[in-house]
């Protein structure tokens, strides 16, 4: 039989981190200190509209697991905080790592994470912290400690690293070790956006340094451990990412045994997997959103978002070197038509 289930808990079960379009906002103050985690982190924000069943996928046989299966949008590409390329690799990467602090589960209120205690100077520039004492990594790689956290923001900040997310570590000086798990993160300036798109996001993400240096950075781009509530069971591409839940996890055990994202670049295939119950969870096309306000089978969520797409063009490619190339490409391109759509 199936139970009637709410949204939040659904979300809350999934065991993912919020992974959404959040802006900073110039001048925000940030918490002097965030709240003790009460569960899991929630789920995250569709760009669009996202919809679910009203009831909770069918419970599982005596023995078997209990699985929710999640759409992407597109199949994962690099799951290294530091040059992560989506949405899709984000809220896979959420239900993988910790974080120092993450949004509480169905808002963007902040609460600890990693961190035990966390606060921030008068000045901003000084971030105090001390990382939960006994955190384990997936399989087996010993205990998270400030190391961790020192290695994983330098590693984005290092210009010689060329991160794709440098920008959200551009204030940081440096990681101050105090001991096993005690450290302060000194900024060159004060940076608002700290506490809301890099901290609790995807750049706040803490990696385990013995394993990046034992396999080196392209192997754990796709194969990456973390001490997050789920680890990365399996991956088959462009049909299955497997997330099995962590058993050595330190906060609430999420309800779901297994996370499974499955890859569908067309809405509309989402709706048709999602109507057929071969999927729990997915974006929807905005056009279909009257249809399933209507649809008391059906759980919609509208999120809207800042997001944007931009269409570039690498100039150093020779073939794109002369102007008049790329003058002729943009002259062939209805950029009105593009906005009115």
């Amino acid at each position: 039989m199936t139970k009637r289930i709410s949204r939040r808990r659904f979300l809350k079960y999934a065991g993912m981190g919020t992974a959404g379009a959040i802006m900073g906002i110039a001048g925000c103050a940030a918490p002097t200190q965030a709240p003790e985690p009460t569960a899991a982190p929630a789920a995250a924000a569709a760009p669009t509209a996202a919809a679910a069943p009203t009831t909770a996928p069918a419970a599982a046989a005596a023995g078997e697991p209990k699985i929710v299966r999640i759409r992407l949008y597109s199949d994962i590409q690099n799951l290294d905080p530091a040059n992560r390329t989506s949405n899709n690799d984000e809220v896979v990467m959420d239900a993988l790592y910790s974080r120092l602090v993450t949004y509480s589960p169905g808002s963007y209120e902040l609460m600890n994470d990693l961190a035990e205690k966390i606060e921030q100077s008068d000045d901003g520039k000084t971030i105090t912290f001390k990382i939960r004492e006994g955190v384990q990594w997936h399989k087996g790689y010993g205990e998270v400690t400030t190391e961790d956290v020192k290695f994983s923001y330098e590693r984005i900040a290092n210009p010689e690293n060329k991160a794709a997310y440098a920008d959200d570590w551009k204030t940081l000086d440096r990681v101050e070790v105090i001991d096993k798990y005690n450290g302060k993160i000194i900024l060159k300036d004060a940076f608002a956006p700290l506490w809301k798109t890099t901290l609790p996001i995807g750049s706040g993400a803490v990696i385990c340094k013995k394993y990046i240096d034992e396999v080196g950075v392209e192997k754990a781009q796709l194969s990456p451990i973390g001490s997050g509530p789920y680890y990365l069971a399996d991956w088959v591409q462009k049909q299955q990412v497997t997330l099995k839940r962590n058993p050595d996890y330190y906060g609430d055990a999420p309800y779901y045994d297994e996370l499974h994202f499955m890859p569908m670049d067309d809405d509309k295939a989402c709706e048709v997997a999602l109507e057929a119950g071969e999927i729990d969870f997915g974006r929807v096309a905005i056009g279909s959103i009257p249809r399933y306000e209507g649809n008391s089978d059906v759980s919609l969520v509208r999120k809207p978002s800042l997001r944007y797409r931009w269409i570039g063009m690498n100039v150093e490619n020779p073939k794109l070197a002369d102007i008049n190339v790329r003058q002729a490409i943009r002259y062939g391109l209805d950029v009105q038509g593009i906005v009115q759509a």
